[in-house]
């Protein structure tokens, strides 16, 4: 059980050793320890968050989405539709607890509902994909603190009522990222500038209806 409704999101700590859960409805997450053999022991933190957002239909409560690891190692980030923000958190993994840091938030532009993000390999950029208005963020964080640089649309030829946001994934190399728009059913491929800004390269159809999520091999 992850100690909430719909659960949405798995990922794990730098470490390996505790796994993370999501649960949209719920409007919480929780931290599981893993047994050597890779089995999780019962949940050793769970939180809630509180409050909505601006869109009355999508954002009446918290919806987390994702938990993202910081490259820090000692930040956990839990990206909520919702409340239009990734909440900070710090990690104390010796005593499994993770202790929010507010003054660390990243937040959206209200009505954006922030899905899922994806940090740049030396953790000086944040891309946030956000569902609600099919947009991606981008963020510096200038000595920890994020700050709003651009804001891109992920449907440059014009919008569409149906385009929902979804996943977004950085090659390895760093010099691509990769996103998922449902709705028009695209995949979307930008190159990632020395000064962390984007530029659209290629739109393709992504072979199926509703691509929430997809994700790169390990080759």
């Amino acid at each position: 059980a992850t100690c909430g409704e719909d659960a949405c999101h798995l990922t794990l700590s730098p470490d390996g050793r505790f796994l993370l859960a999501a649960n949209y409805s719920g409007g919480n997450f929780c931290m599981f320890p893993l047994h050597a053999d890779g089995t999780p022991a019962p949940a050793a933190c769970v939180i809630s968050h509180v409050g909505n957002g601006l869109d009355p239909h999508r954002q009446s409560s918290p919806h987390p989405h994702q938990v993202l690891p910081a490259p820090d190692r000692r930040h956990i980030y839990v990206a909520d539709l919702g409340l239009d923000r990734l909440k900070c958190y710090r990690a104390d993994w010796g005593r499994r607890r993770l202790i929010p840091e507010e003054e660390g938030d990243v937040v959206g532009i209200p009505g954006q509902g922030l899905r899922h993000g994806a940090f740049s390999g030396d953790g000086r950029f944040l891309y946030v994909m956000t569902e609600l208005r099919c947009e991606l963020n981008v963020y510096a964080f200038d000595e920890g603190a994020p700050r709003l640089m651009e804001v891109y649309h992920c449907l440059p030829d014009g919008r569409d009522a149906s385009a929902l946001g979804a996943g977004v994934r950085i090659h390895p190399n760093g010099r691509w990222l990769y996103c998922s728009v449902r709705g028009v059913d695209q995949l979307l491929t930008f190159e990632i500038g020395g000064n962390g800004l984007l530029r659209l390269l290629q739109s393709i159809s992504s072979g199926g209806r509703g691509p929430r999520e997809f994700a790169l091999s390990p080759d």
